[in-house]
C-alpha cells in the first residue's frame, strides 16, 4: 500500500517540505482486500513515510483531517489516449484514426489533453499510461508542462506514435491524399524504419513503446517483434502490442513484449497459457457496453440479444484469463466524449 500510495503523493506537481499527517477514517488497501479503520497516514515532502495507529507527538508541520472520509491509493488507467476525443456521433466506419490531425492541430490536442488530464485527477485517478494516438507528441507537451507546474494532472507515462506497418490503422484512405495517418503513427516496416521509429520516439519524450501488430492484411512477423523488444530494451523501454486474435497475441507475448492490448474475445485458453508462462500483462480495455454504443453508432440503442451477448464476451474473456492465471491490469481506452 506504501509503495502505492507513493503515485498519489507524485500526482500534484507541487513539492511540499513539510511533513503532513492525514488522519483517515478508513483506508482501503487493494494488495490485501482489507479495510483498515482510524489510521494516520504520514506525507513527508511528496513520499509516503509510513502509516501509524496513533498520531506521532513530535515531527508534524501539518494535520489533515480525513476522519469521515475513505482513503485509497490513486488509480490507475494502463490503456489511455488523453488528447484524443472523438464526438460520439460518428458512425464508427467513418471515424479513422487519420481524421484526428486533418481537423485538429497539435495544440488544440494538446489543450484536450490538458482538460482530460484534469477530469482524471479530478476523479481519482493518479496514474495514466497513454498509448498513442496524439498527433505529433502532443502527449510529450503535456507531460513536460506538469513537470513545470503549469497545470495539475495524474502522472502520465507516454508513448509518443504508435510504431505500426505501412497504413496503420486506417482503412479506405484515397492513394491521392497520400497518408495521413502519419501524424498519428510511424510506419516502420524493414529493421532500418523500426530501430529509427524507437529512437525517434524516445527523443521526442515516449517513456514506453506502442506497436500495432497489424491492423492490415499483412503483421509483424515474431521476428520484427522481437527486434523492437531488444531495442526498446537497450533503452530501458517497456513494449505495449495492440494485438487481436491468437496469432498475433501469442507472436507478441513469445516475442517479449510487456502486455497486450485489447487481445480479443476469441483469444484461446491455449494462448492465455503462453501469456501465464511469458509473464506478459494482459490489458483487456473492456468497455461497458453503453460506451462501446456511444464510440461505434452515436449512443444509438442496440439490440437486448446483442448487449447481452456482448456482455457475455467481455466477461467470458477475462476468466478465461483468470483460469489460466495471466496478469491484468485495468485499462479504460476511452477516447470518445461519453455520455453523462
Amino acid at each position: 500500500l506504501v509503495a502505492v500510495l507513493v503515485t498519489f503523493s507524485m500526482a500534484n506537481t507541487t513539492v511540499y517540505a513539510d511533513v503532513l499527517a492525514l488522519k483517515a477514517g478508513h483506508i482501503v488497501n487493494p494488495e490485501t482486500g482489507v479495510i483498515e479503520a482510524n489510521k494516520i497516514i504520514i506525507v513527508d515532502g511528496t513520499k509516503i513515510k509510513s502509516i501509524e495507529d496513533i498520531m506521532p507527538k513530535s515531527g508534524i508541520d501539518r494535520v489533515i483531517d480525513l476522519s469521515d472520509k475513505w482513503v485509497l491509493p490513486g488509480l490507475m488507467d494502463m490503456h489511455m489516449h488523453i488528447t484524443y476525443n472523438q464526438a460520439n456521433n460518428i458512425p464508427r466506419e467513418r471515424a479513422d484514426y487519420a481524421i484526428q490531425p486533418i481537423r485538429n492541430t497539435a495544440g488544440y490536442r494538446a489543450l484536450v489533453g490538458m482538460h482530460n488530464a484534469q477530469d482524471m485527477l479530478h476523479a481519482g485517478f493518479t496514474t495514466i499510461r497513454d498509448v498513442g494516438n496524439n498527433g505529433n507528441y502532443a502527449d510529450s507537451d503535456l507531460v513536460k508542462a506538469m513537470h513545470h507546474g503549469l497545470f495539475k494532472g495524474p502522472r502520465i507515462v507516454n508513448s509518443g506514435k504508435i510504431i505500426s506497418v505501412y497504413g496503420a490503422q486506417s482503412h479506405g484512405i484515397s492513394h491521392e491524399v497520400g497518408a495521413p495517418w502519419q501524424f498519428e503513427y510511424i510506419e516502420a516496416d524493414s529493421v532500418d524504419e523500426i530501430i529509427k521509429a524507437i529512437r525517434k520516439n524516445i527523443f521526442y519524450g515516449a517513456q514506453l513503446i506502442k506497436i500495432v501488430v497489424g491492423d492490415q492484411q499483412y503483421e509483424y512477423s515474431l521476428e520484427d517483434m522481437k527486434l523492437i523488444v531488444a531495442e526498446a530494451k537497450k533503452m530501458n523501454m517497456t513494449v505495449a502490442a495492440h494485438a487481436y486474435g491468437d496469432r498475433q497475441v501469442r507472436n507478441a507475448a513469445l516475442a517479449g513484449v510487456t502486455s497486450i492490448e485489447h487481445g480479443d474475445d476469441n483469444v484461446s485458453a491455449d494462448v492465455f497459457k503462453v501469456l501465464a508462462k511469458q509473464g506478459t500483462i494482459l490489458v483487456g480495455t473492456d468497455f461497458p457496453v453503453e460506451h462501446m454504443m456511444a464510440m461505434t453508432g452515436g449512443g444509438k440503442k442496440w439490440p437486448d440479444a446483442i448487449i447481452q451477448g456482448y456482455n457475455e464476451e467481455q466477461a467470458n474473456k477475462i476468466l478465461s484469463a483468470k483460469r489460466e492465471g495471466v496478469l491484468m491490469a485495468f485499462g479504460t481506452d476511452v477516447m470518445s466524449d461519453m455520455p453523462e
